[in-house]
């Protein structure tokens, strides 16, 4: 692998940009076409902005910006799931097994069966 990586550096850079360039634009363009369509549109957008930032540096920030978008998309979606469901998102797993409280038994005490003497 790193025979490849270095006959790859070895090239000029006058024909490394530019292919990187076409090829990196041309992923992102495909990318940008599947987003309405069911796949792996946004996976596709970041793979074409990764190998852009290989060679470019506006690339590389532009990349970095878009991790830094989803991160944060991501966060709300959790937090706005967890309020959806009434938990918190820090709250302990509960165990399924666990005695829960109800009208009947509000203070989650286990109910002892009555037994006929």
């Amino acid at each position: 692998m790193d025979s490849l990586k270095d006959r790859w550096k070895s090239l000029p850079s006058s024909v490394r940009k530019p292919l990187v360039f076409v090829v990196g634009v041309l992923i992102v363009i495909g990318g940008i076409i599947l987003l309405p369509l069911p796949g792996p549109g946004w996976v596709i957008i970041f793979a074409g902005f990764a190998l852009l930032a290989t060679e470019f540096a506006v690339a590389e920030k532009v990349r970095d910006w878009l991790v830094n978008v989803f991160k944060t998309a991501l966060r709300y979606l959790k937090l706005a799931w967890a309020s959806i469901r009434g938990k918190s998102v820090y709250e302990a797993p509960q165990d399924d097994h666990a005695e829960t409280a109800s009208p009947a038994n509000p203070a989650k005490k286990p109910v002892k069966a009555k037994t006929k003497h």
